[in-house]
C-alpha cells in the first residue's frame, strides 16, 4: 500500500506516530548542550623543554631541533612550528583536522622518547600535552580587595574558599587563581659572608635538601601492637632553617643564619594583574570536555552569588569575561529570526490560499520538520550551536516547499472536482517523484560539504546533518501528515477557488512572457548568460576573507612591548592603556595581565597568555551590540588611536573565532625561511617596511625584533680547568646565584611553600657584581666569577622561531576596512620587488592559508555538488540532456550571489561558500517540479509548447509560494543584528540573493532552454 493512501485511509496510527515523534523530540531538546560551534577542537599537540640557563640559540641546536625532528616524523602531522627562549622551548604540532588526537599524541610521546638520548642530561624531560579548547576557561574574574588586605592573603583566601567551592561545581574541571603574590621562603645569601665562611651556594643548598625530611623506618612489633617507626625532620618554623648547620669542622659549625637571611616572604613578582584598575588576583574557570557550556556558566554565576554573600565586605568579585555571553546572544538571534522567518512562511502561504486551515496544516509540517531534528543532532552527539541552529532557521522557508507542492495540487484536484480523499491520494501521488527528486537534490549537496577537509568540513558538517534530516522529515510530512489533513478539511465538498483577481493577473502576465521567451529563445538565452558573465565580472569586486570577523561584547587584546623593557615600565605602559580603555563609552569592564604568566611555557607555545615581563593581556567588556553605536573593531580602532604606539610596540585586537577556528593566528601571517638569524632580521625588516605602507595592514608585529640585552659570560675554558671548575658548574651557579633553586618544601598548617635559596637582592641587582660570584672548586677554594671568565655586555635574540625545521621570521598583522584576500595580493605584489638570497623562500601563512584551503576545497565540493546533483537528475528523467535544462537555473541563481554580496559589501567567506553550496541543491527544485510537469503533459498527449505554457501556468503558485516562503524565511537572518550575527548572516544573504534571481530567471528562461535542448535530443535521436 502506498505511504499516502495508508495515511489518508488510517489517521489515528499517523497521528500516534506524530504524537511519539514530537515526545521525543522534546526530551531530545532537553538533553542537548549549548555551545558555539561544533567540536572544533585544533588539532595541536605541545611538546615542552626546559634545560636551564641556556640560551635560545643553544636551546635550539641542542634540543628544539632534535624534538621537532621526532615530532614530524609521527603520520598526520600537517605543521611543526617551535618556539626557543632563554631555558626553554616549546613545539607545537599540528595535525590534520580529521586526524585522531589521542593517537596522534601518543604516538608524539613514543617519538620523543625515543630522542631523550640525543638531549643533554641536562634537559628536563619534555612534557606532551595536547591542546583542548574545552580546557580553557569559560569564565574570567577579577578579585580585589578596598581594605588594603595584601595579595598574598587575597590570593591564599580566594584559592581556599572560591577557588575550591568553584572547582566541586558539576562540569567544571579546574579553578586556577593567578596572579597576586604566592607565599615562598626565601633563603637570602650574602656573597660576601659566604667567601670569609668559606661556604658554597651548593653546600647551602644542600644541607637544607638534607635536613628537611620526614622517613619512614620500617615498624616495630611489641607486644600485641604495631609500631610505626617514623623519622620527623621537618622544618617547623623559621628559626629552625635558620640553625639548620651548612658544615661542622674542627669544633666550629657554620649555620644557615651566618651566610643569609631567612625571609618568610613571596616568590619573585614576574607579573601584575589588575580589574578596573585595582591591583588584583585572577580566577579561571574551565569546563570539562563536553559539558554544556552556558548550564557550566550559569553554576558558576550562581555559586559566585552564593560565594560573595559569605565574603569579606573589602573583597569585591568582578566577571569580567565569559564565553557564554556570545553563545547565548546568538542562539537568541537565531531563536528570533527563525521566529520571523516562521511568521513570514506562515502569511506567504495565507496570502496565495486565502485558507487559515490549509496556513495551519502547513504550519504543522513546518513545526514537526524543524523539532524532529533535535533527535538527529542529540543522537549524533553534536549540540545546539550556531552551525546546527543556522541549519534550522535556514531550513524554515523552504522545509515546507514539499508541503506547498502537495497541498498546492491537492486543491487544484478539489476545485476541478474530484472527492477530497480521493484527491489527497491522487495528487499527492502525481507530485511524488518531483518532491522526491528535488529533495534528493538538495540533501546531496551536503555529501560533499561533509567530506571538506578541516575546520569546513567540521563546520558544514553540523549544519548539513541538520538540514538534510529536517528535508527528509518534510518530505516524510508531505507524504504522511498533509494528505489526511487535507482531505479531511475539504471533506465538505467542492472547495472554492482561493485564488483572488491579483494573481490571476499575474498568472496572465506571466503566460504572457513565457510566450514572449518562446518565441525569441536565443535571445533570451543570451541575455541571460549575458547577465551570468556580468556578474563573474561583478564576483571579481568582491573580498574575499576565510571567517567574518565579530562584533563581541567581549574582547581580548595582546600586548608585545619592547624586548628587554622591565616589568616595572611594562605594568606603566598597560596603566596608561587601561585608562584609554576605561574612557571609551561602551566600557564595562576590565581585567589586565603584564608580565611572565604562571604558565608561561604552555602560554608560550599556544600564545594564549603573556609569556615574558614585556608583554601583557587585557579582557575587556563592552555594553551589548545594541546598546551602542560603534561596532568592536571601531572601539578597538579608537583604543589603538589612544595609546602610545611607540616603535617596537604592537597591541592587536582577537575575537572568539580567531582561538576556536584559527588557534590564535592573526589574518596575515607572512613568513620568511632561511637560516642566518642576521639575514633573517634585515630581510624582516625590509618586509615590514614594505607591509606598513599597504593599505589595511594594521597591528604589525615582527617575530625577530631586535635583542634582549645580556651581560654574557664568556669562560676561559682553559683558566677553568686548570681549577677544576667546569662550563656546568659555572652556568649552576649563576642560576641559583640570580634565579634561585627549589631547596625543600616549608610545611605548615597543610600547606606547602617552596624554599628558595639566591643571592640577597643587593648581590643580584648590580651588573657590577656578576664577577663576584663564587665558584667553588674541587679542592674545596672559592674563586670569583671574573677570574675564569669575562663578562660582556651583549645583544641576543630573546626567540627563535622555526617552523617545518627551518628558522622563520614571522611578520603577523590584522586587516582593517579591507578584505583579507585584497590586502594579502597587494602584498605580495610589491614583496616581489624583495631581493632574497639563495635558501630563502617566502609564503603566506595564518587566516590566509586557511582561506586558501577553504577556497580549494570548496571549489572541488561545488564540482562534485554540481556533478552528483546532475546525476540524480539524469536518473530521474532517464536522459544526459535534460538535466542540462534544470541545470540553467544555477548560474542563474549565481547571478543573484553576486549582485547582493557586491551590493551589502559581504565578503566570499567560508559562510558564503556553505550558502553557495546550499543553494545549488535548492535552485534546481523549481526547475524539477516545472520540467516534470511538462513531460507528464506531454506524456498525456499535448504538444510541447502548450505543454510548456500550460505547465508553467499551472506550476506557477507552488514555485511562488515555495521560493517567496524561502526568501522571507530567510530575510529576517539577513537584516536583523544581533550577537553572531556576522557568522551566519553570510550564508542567508548569499541564499537570500540567489534565490530572488533563480526563482524569476527560472520561469522564464529555463523553458526556453529546455524548448531548445528538446530540440538537440530529437535531432541527436534522428541521426541514429
Amino acid at each position: 500500500m502506498k505511504l499516502a493512501d495508508f495515511s489518508v485511509d488510517h489517521p489515528v496510527p499517523v497521528a500516534v506516530a506524530y504524537i511519539v515523534l514530537f515526545v521525543l523530540s522534546m526530551l531530545a531538546l532537553t538533553r542537548l548542550s549549548l555551545d558555539l560551534l561544533p567540536d572544533t577542537d585544533y588539532p595541536v599537540v605541545a611538546i615542552m623543554a626546559r634545560y636551564r640557563g641556556v640560551a635560545p640559540e643553544e636551546m635550539e641546536k641542542l634540543v628544539a631541533e632534535h624534538l621537532e625532528a621526532a615530532a614530524a616524523s609521527v603520520d598526520g602531522v600537517r605543521k611543526v612550528k617551535t618556539v626557543s627562549l632563554q631555558g626553554e622551548c616549546g613545539i607545537m604540532v599540528e595535525f590534520e583536522w580529521e586526524a585522531d588526537l589521542n593517537v596522534g599524541a601518543q604516538d608524539v610521546r613514543n617519538q620523543i622518547e625515543l630522542a631523550l638520548d640525543s638531549l643533554p642530561r641536562e634537559v628536563e624531560r619534555p612534557v606532551v600535552l595536547k591542546f583542548d579548547m574545552d580546557l580553557l576557561p569559560v569564565a574570567y574574574y577579577g578579585i580585589y580587595s578596598t581594605g588594603g588586605r595584601d595579595l598574598r592573603t587575597l590570593r591564599k583566601f580566594i584559592k581556599d574558599t572560591v577557588g575550591k567551592r568553584m572547582t566541586a561545581l558539576p562540569g567544571v574541571a579546574s579553578a586556577a587563581v593567578q596572579g597576586g603574590l604566592e607565599r615562598e621562603i626565601l633563603i637570602e645569601v650574602d656573597r660576601d659572608r659566604l667567601k670569609s665562611r668559606n661556604v658554597t651556594l651548593e653546600q647551602v643548598s644542600d644541607s637544607l635538601k638534607r635536613q628537611n625530611l620526614d622517613y619512614p623506618g620500617g615498624h616495630m612489633d611489641v607486644g600485641r601492637n604495631e609500631f610505626i617507626v617514623r623519622t620527623k625532620g621537618k622544618y617547623a618554623s623559621l628559626a629552625d632553617i635558620e640553625n639548620t648547620i651548612i658544615r661542622a669542622k674542627d669544633g666550629g659549625a657554620v649555620y644557615i643564619k651566618d651566610v643569609a637571611a631567612v625571609k618568610d616572604s613571596y616568590q619573585e613578582v614576574r607579573s601584575h594583574s589588575r580589574t578596573n584598575g585595582h591591583d588584583s588576583v585572577l580566577l579561571t574557570v574551565a569546563k570539562e570536555p563536553g559539558a554544556n557550556t552556558v548550564q557550566v556558566v550559569d553554576r558558576i554565576t550562581a555559586e559566585m552569588e552564593e560565594v560573595q554573600k559569605t565574603l569579606p565586605p573589602d573583597i569585591k568579585v568582578v566577571h569580567v569575561y565569559d564565553t557564554s555571553r556570545l553563545i547565548r546572544g546568538a542562539l537568541e538571534h537565531l531563536a528570533y529570526s527563525s521566529f520571523w522567518g516562521f511568521f513570514f512562511a506562515a502569511a506567504i502561504i495565507y496570502v496565495f490560499l486565502l485558507s487559515v486551515k490549509t496556513t495551519l496544516t502547513m504550519m504543522f509540517a513546518m513545526v514537526f520538520s524543524v523539532i524532529a531534528t533535535f533527535i538527529v543532532i542529540y543522537f549524533f552527539g553534536d549540540t545546539l550551536n550556531v552551525m546546527t541552529l543556522s541549519g534550522i532557521a535556514l531550513s524554515i522557508g523552504h522545509i515546507v516547499d514539499n508541503a506547498i507542492v502537495v497541498v498546492e495540487n491537492i486543491i487544484r484536484r478539489i476545485e476541478g472536482g474530484e472527492p477530497s480523499f480521493s484527491a489527497a491520494k491522487t495528487g499527492t501521488s502525481e507530485v511524488l517523484l518531483a518532491i522526491s527528486a528535488s529533495t534528493l537534490a538538495s540533501i546531496i549537496v551536503f555529501l560533499p560539504m561533509a567530506l571538506s577537509p578541516g575546520a569546513t568540513g567540521i563546520l558544514t558538517r553540523s549544519l548539513g546533518i541538520t538540514v538534510v534530516f529536517s528535508m527528509l522529515i518534510s518530505l516524510l510530512v508531505a507524504v504522511t501528515l498533509v494528505p489526511p489533513l487535507a482531505a479531511r478539511e475539504f471533506r465538505g465538498g467542492e472547495r472554492k477557488k482561493a485564488e483572488h483577481h491579483f494573481f490571476d493577473r499575474i498568472r496572465g502576465w506571466y503566460v504572457a512572457a513565457i510566450e514572449g521567451v518562446l518565441n525569441n529563445r536565443g535571445k533570451s538565452i543570451l541575455g541571460a548568460a549575458g547577465l551570468f558573465a556580468a556578474a563573474l565580472v561583478l564576483m571579481q569586486f568582491v573580498g574575499t576573507e576565510y571567517i567574518p570577523k565579530l562584533d563581541e561584547s567581549d574582547g581580548t587584546a595582546v600586548i608585545k612591548l619592547e624586548p628587554g623593557l622591565s616589568l616595572k615600565d611594562a605594568d606603566a605602559f598597560m596603566r596608561d592603556m587601561e585608562k584609554v580603555v576605561a574612557s571609551q563609552p561602551e566600557y564595562v569592564s576590565m581585567l589586565s595581565m603584564v608580565g611572565r604568566s604562571e604558565k608561561s611555557t604552555i602560554d608560550m607555545v599556544f600564545g594564549i597568555a603573556p609569556a615574558d615581563v614585556n608583554e601583557g593581556e587585557m579582557y575587556f567588556e563592552l555594553k551589548p551590540a545594541a546598546e551602542r553605536t560603534r561596532g568592536f573593531r571601531e572601539i578597538c580602532d579608537s583604543i589603538s588611536g589612544g595609546i602610545n604606539l611607540r616603535e617596537g610596540v604592537v597591541v592587536y585586537f582577537m575575537d572568539t573565532l580567531d582561538w576556536f577556528l584559527g588557534g590564535g593566528e592573526r589574518p596575515i601571517e607572512l613568513k620568511i625561511f632561511g637560516n642566518d638569524l642576521e639575514e633573517l632580521q634585515k630581510l624582516g625588516a625590509e618586509a615590514e617596511t614594505i607591509m606598513r605602507d599597504v593599505k589595511g595592514v594594521t597591528d604589525l608585529d615582527n617575530s625577530l625584533k631586535p635583542g634582549k640585552p645580556e651581560l654574557q659570560i664568556k669562560i676561559d675554558r682553559e683558566k677553568a680547568s686548570r681549577l677544576g671548575i667546569t662550563v656546568e658548574q659555572i652556568a649552576a651557579t649563576v642560576d641559583t646565584a640570580f634565579l634561585g633553586e627549589k631547596s625543600g618544601k616549608y610545611r605548615e598548617a597543610g600547606e606547602e611553600y617552596n624554599i628558595r635559596v639566591k643571592y640577597s637582592q643587593a648581590d643580584r641587582n648590580d651588573p657590577e657584581k656578576l664577577g663576584s660570584v663564587l665558584i667553588a672548586a674541587p679542592d674545596g677554594s672559592q674563586h670569583y666569577l671574573h677570574e675564569v671568565a669575562d663578562m660582556v655586555k651583549g645583544i641576543g635574540p630573546s626567540r627563535i622561531n622555526r617552523e617545518e625545521q627551518r628558522r622563520v621570521v614571522v611578520l603577523s598583522a590584522n586587516v582593517t576596512g579591507r578584505d583579507l584576500g585584497g590586502t594579502v595580493d597587494e602584498i605580495k605584489h610589491r614583496l616581489s620587488a624583495l631581493s632574497l638570497p639563495e635558501g630563502y623562500t617566502i609564503m603566506c601563512g595564518g587566516g590566509y592559508e586557511d582561506m586558501q584551503e577553504m577556497q580549494a576545497a570548496m571549489v572541488l565540493t561545488v564540482a562534485l555538488v554540481i556533478l552528483l546533483v546532475y546525476l540524480v537528475m539524469t536518473a530521474q528523467f532517464e536522459s544526459f540532456l535534460q538535466p542540462l535544462a534544470i541545470f540553467f537555473s544555477v548560474p542563474m541563481a549565481l547571478i543573484g550571489v553576486a549582485v547582493i554580496l557586491f551590493l551589502t559589501n559581504t565578503t566570499l567567506s567560508l559562510m558564503s561558500f556553505i550558502g553557495i553550496l546550499i543553494l545549488v541543491g535548492l535552485a534546481v527544485n523549481n526547475a524539477i517540479i516545472l520540467i516534470d510537469y511538462i513531460n507528464r503533459l506531454r506524456k498525456s498527449g499535448m504538444e510541447k509548447r502548450e505543454a510548456i505554457i500550460r505547465a508553467g501556468s499551472i506550476r506557477l503558485r507552488p514555485i511562488l509560494m515555495g521560493s517567496l516562503t524561502t526568501i522571507l524565511g530567510l530575510l529576517p537572518l539577513s537584516v536583523l543584528k544581533g550577537d553572531g550575527y556576522e557568522i551566519f548572516a553570510p550564508i542567508s544573504i548569499t541564499l537570500l540573493g540567489g534565490m530572488l534571481t533563480s526563482t524569476f530567471l527560472t520561469l522564464l528562461v529555463v523553458p526556453a532552454w529546455y524548448s531548445l535542448i528538446d530540440e538537440w535530443a530529437a535531432k541527436i535521436k534522428k541521426k541514429r
